[in-house]
């Protein structure tokens, strides 16, 4: 058994034997078994972290109790921690299950900064593998589901997936290694103890090498996510468009892939999207553009030729009020302000970034802030009221575009759709004596 374990540490690039480590200890025969194994494996910088979850009444303290003892016994340091784990479970809306999996990782992560150390290490074992892949496909999953629990992610191992419960049940017999029982284990209305104690046993009457049958199938599907992995990511560099805070992705070379369903959600899922509105987005490419689709933290906006993914913009009522001599700097936009005498002889630069007014007709502090639906103002060179939105129609902008656009308004007049119009009304004309200019110098993006 300590062959397997350390030729399995090593062949997955575990840990060193120098590297302290937090062990993840909760008395039952996994992690007992993982406690042993490091130590005789001569591991000198190990920490006993242990969880009280308060769900076993008195069982829960006994199990706490071995646990300090077994650290103590061998001069490890000794970490535990009580959790209200009902509470949380209801506070939250979640199962039990998952209340326990949070407040333990959170406590574990929290554990390994205050101790700077390198790697926590959880007794998952090949049964929970077998068991966690059931699962996955039991309530769904994407090709990911099918690899099975990972021997490392980022600061967590776990040194004991080669080993079936049965191998730790006999290296603890052989040892004379005592371990704590979990009563709750032989509760079956859970699906984990129900696969455990029930369905999986039943697979082996008849199939009595169903579970290294399913680990290998693991193994497999472990070596085709990586080759999937690696097209998905060449069809991203492909397909995106990164600019600025906006990833751009072309419709007409979306619609070329086969299958498109499958390719969408692997491009996208990363941005939390869910399979359905992968159909919805699908369903609108060849449809007009403007419409959006959400996921918990982005949306995606289909527009002509492109999917625009942005994160979901936090509502922006700002108003800045500028002075003539006022600071821009930390404005969305910068802006310089100058008043020159006119005369026929005055000189216009036909920029976009700068814009020319009658300084009589304008009072400070100007107002900057963004576009509001019933928003209007006279474009230059017009005589009638435009509505903001018709006039961004018109432009054929998109609606990261609308968004992104600022208003310097006059009072409740808006005089400029800053980079784009003036208002007829604050114009230069023949009675006009004092020009104020105003030129963009910067402007942030605001996606």
């Amino acid at each position: 058994m300590i062959n397997h374990f350390n030729n399995y540490i090593n062949h997955n690039n575990l840990c060193q034997p120098e590297d302290k480590i937090i062990l993840a200890i909760s008395g039952g025969i996994d992690s007992v078994s993982m406690f042993y194994l490091f130590l005789e494996n001569d591991y000198k910088n190990l920490i006993v972290a242990h969880c009280n979850f308060s769900l076993r009444g008195t069982e829960s303290d006994e199990d706490e109790t071995f646990v300090k003892n077994l650290a103590e016994k061998n001069n490890i340091p000794f970490y535990t921690i009580r959790f209200d784990t009902q509470s949380y479970a209801t506070e939250n809306g979640i199962s039990i299950q998952m209340a326990a999996r949070e407040l333990r990782y959170e406590w574990f992560n929290k554990l390994q900064n205050e101790l700077n150390a390198k790697f926590i290490a959880i007794a998952h074992n090949s049964d929970d593998n077998v068991e966690t892949f059931l699962l996955n496909i039991s309530r769904g999953t994407g090709l990911k589901g099918l690899t099975g629990i990972k021997p490392k992610n980022d600061n967590i191992i776990r040194p004991l997936l080669f080993a079936s419960r049965e191998m730790l049940v006999n290296y603890c017999s052989e040892k004379n290694i005592e371990y704590r029982t979990d009563s709750s284990n032989r509760d079956n209305h859970y699906l984990r103890n129900n696969l455990r104690n029930i369905i999986i046993p039943q697979f082996k009457t008849s199939f009595p090498a169903f579970s290294n049958n399913i680990i290998g199938n693991i193994e497999r599907f472990e070596g085709i996510y990586e080759v999937y992995e690696n097209y998905i990511e060449k069809l991203k560099n492909e397909l995106f468009t990164y600019s600025n805070n906006l990833i751009e992705i072309d419709i007409y070379k979306l619609l070329l892939q086969k299958p498109i369903t499958t390719i969408l959600f692997e491009l996208i899922k990363g941005y939390n999207f869910k399979i359905e509105v992968v159909n919805e987005i699908i369903e609108s490419l060849k449809g007009i553009s403007g419409k959006s689709f959400y996921s918990q933290t982005h949306r995606i906006i289909k527009d002509r030729e492109k999917l625009i993914i942005t994160e979901i913009p936090k509502e922006n009522n700002q108003l800045f009020y500028i002075d003539f001599d006022s600071e821009t700097e930390g404005l969305p936009i910068k802006l310089k302000f100058e008043i020159f005498d006119y005369n026929s002889d005055f000189q216009f630069d036909k920029s976009a970034s700068i814009a020319y007014f009658d300084a009589d007709k304008i009072i400070f502090p100007l107002i900057l802030r963004k576009w509001n639906h019933g928003d209007y103002f006279i474009p230059f060179g017009m005589s009638g009221l435009k509505k903001i939105s018709d006039f961004f129609t018109d432009k054929k902008l998109s609606l990261i575009d609308k968004e992104n656009a600022w208003l310097l308004c006059n009072g409740k007049d808006i005089i400029w759709i800053t980079g784009m119009r003036t208002d007829n009304r604050f114009r230069i004309t023949e009675n006009t004596k004092n020009v104020l200019v105003i030129k963009i110098l910067t402007i942030k993006n605001n996606s």
